[in-house]
């Protein structure tokens, strides 16, 4: 009974530890981590001993006499020598625990040092309840002597513990969203948005919950509104830094023209960047990505057509069949984009690009060949123009001479005019072949009528007797 009470003893000795270790617990839910590592710290640092010391009493370790003197003597003469081994081992128990527990509170007050902020602040605070507490702890010492060295550290630096623990500096806990991810996956945004919000109230700062809160609003709920409060209310913080708030803001203008389709509110989002950073390079950046946005939302709704993809040195462009005519409303898009065209060449007649789509746009979708082969000229009198981009242009009016104008000989001139100014571009090969197939083409149709002008010759079967016999 007088052992079990020493253990009960022993536990509350060991109290203070796990209490003043517990406060280096970064929040609620680590401080179950925490006890397990104090309960195997305690199990080695006073169970093994005891375990230790219980073993080489009973006499059953091999070569190592009973160090107790009664209990070896009880042993010998079969009396009651387990419970003389208990009662003898009470105050060991009490030893060890208290020793214990001062090495660990002397090991807390070095991790409490190194986790303060302000160390010293720390120290002088240390050293004032030191200075307090001394003259009791030294009482204490002087009373229990070396046997109780280990509970007078423990009520010399309990004190001292627990005015420095608010000095501590506790790392930062990083929130997770992978639960929020999960959610989103399955298509449960409400539920979402609460645990985004949850996790941020462990980090009311950070960035990426933030961000990812309001890309929830606006690609999922459609509230723009919400995502660019949200935006700039991060933006705002004294920890976002400039790159990061750069990225929100472009996320953000991302979002205006992907789900607002409005260019001008995506505009007026980037020029933030260059009025609160001007000179650096987020303001070139931004500046850059404002000069390739759409003028307005119907060129970023043309901007979204699918393109074509032409590929002349693949196939005979010569031999593709005529485009179909354009529908009413698709007749419509087409113009108004050739009428942006037109006046974009009006501030920039040098602009070959643009030249190059109007005169694609006249000829192939409005079926105006003549004037889209006139805007080809055009390009084709322009200098300083690609080797490369010339063939192409001068195989597109031969196609077009072909199909679109039903002109067979302008073809053949275009064609060889090809041959002659760029022999050795993709195109030609393809020029070449075409012409070898119209040369082919003729000699077969002079051979035909040459043969259609050249006298019959009949030949006729001579007549047989048929002779019947008797």
């Amino acid at each position: 009974m007088g052992f079990a009470f020493a253990i009960l003893i022993a536990g509350g000795i060991a109290l203070p530890v796990f209490y003043f270790y517990s406060r280096l617990a970064e929040d609620q839910e680590s401080n179950p981590l925490i006890v397990k590592e104090l309960l195997r710290w305690a199990v080695k640092g006073m169970g093994v001993p005891l375990l230790l010391w219980l073993l080489m009493n009973m006499g059953i370790v091999p070569g190592f006499p009973i160090l107790l003197g009664a209990v070896a003597a009880a042993k010998g003469t079969g009396g009651d020598w387990l419970f003389l081994l208990f009662q003898y081992s009470i105050g060991l128990v009490l030893i060890i625990a208290s020793y214990w527990a001062g090495l660990s509170m002397i090991w807390l007050l070095w991790r409490y040092q190194q986790s303060a902020q302000d160390r010293t602040e720390f120290w002088s605070t240390a050293g004032l309840w030191a200075a307090l507490a001394l003259p009791f702890a030294a009482f204490c010492g002087y009373s229990g002597r070396l046997y109780g060295a280990g509970m007078t550290v423990v009520i010399w630096l309990s004190p001292i513990l627990f005015t420095t623990a608010p000095l501590i500096q506790r790392k930062k806990v990083m929130p997770s969203y992978s639960r929020a991810v999960t959610l989103m996956k399955f298509g449960k945004y409400n539920e979402a948005e609460w645990e985004v919000i949850h996790e941020l109230e462990k980090a009311e700062d950070d960035f990426d919950g933030w961000l990812m809160l309001a890309q929830l609003y606006a690609e999922h709920f459609h509230d723009l509104i919400s995502a660019e409060q949200t935006i700039y209310d991060v933006c705002s913080q004294a920890a976002t830094t400039p790159p990061q708030a750069s990225v929100a803001i472009n996320k953000l203008a991302d979002w205006h023209l992907k789900i607002g389709e409005d260019p001008a509110a995506a505009r007026q989002v980037l020029e933030v960047i260059c009025q609160k950073w001007p000179g650096s390079h987020l303001d070139k950046m931004a500046r850059l990505r404002i000069a390739q946005l759409p003028a307005d939302r119907d060129a970023l709704l043309a901007s979204r057509q699918p393109r074509r993809i032409r590929l002349p040195a693949l196939r005979d462009v010569a031999e593709v069949e005529p485009a179909s005519a354009c529908t009413p409303n698709l007749k419509e898009i087409v113009t108004a984009k050739a009428k942006r065209l037109v006046a974009q060449l009006n501030e920039d007649p040098n602009d070959a690009k643009a030249r190059e789509e109007l005169a694609r746009i006249l000829a192939e979708e409005l079926q105006q060949a003549e004037m889209g082969i006139e805007q080809m000229e055009l390009l084709l009198g322009m200098p300083n123009q690609e080797d490369n981009a010339r063939a192409e242009w001068l195989a597109s009016i031969a196609a077009w001479q072909f199909r679109l104008r039903r002109d067979p000989e302008k073809g053949r001139e275009t064609l060889q005019r090809l041959l002659q100014e760029h022999p050795q571009s993709v195109q030609a090969f393809t020029a070449q072949r075409r012409l070898n197939l119209m040369q082919l083409e003729e000699r077969m149709k002079q051979r035909r009528a040459e043969k259609g002008n050249a006298p019959k010759i009949t030949i006729e079967a001579p007549a047989r007797e048929n002779k019947i016999e008797a």
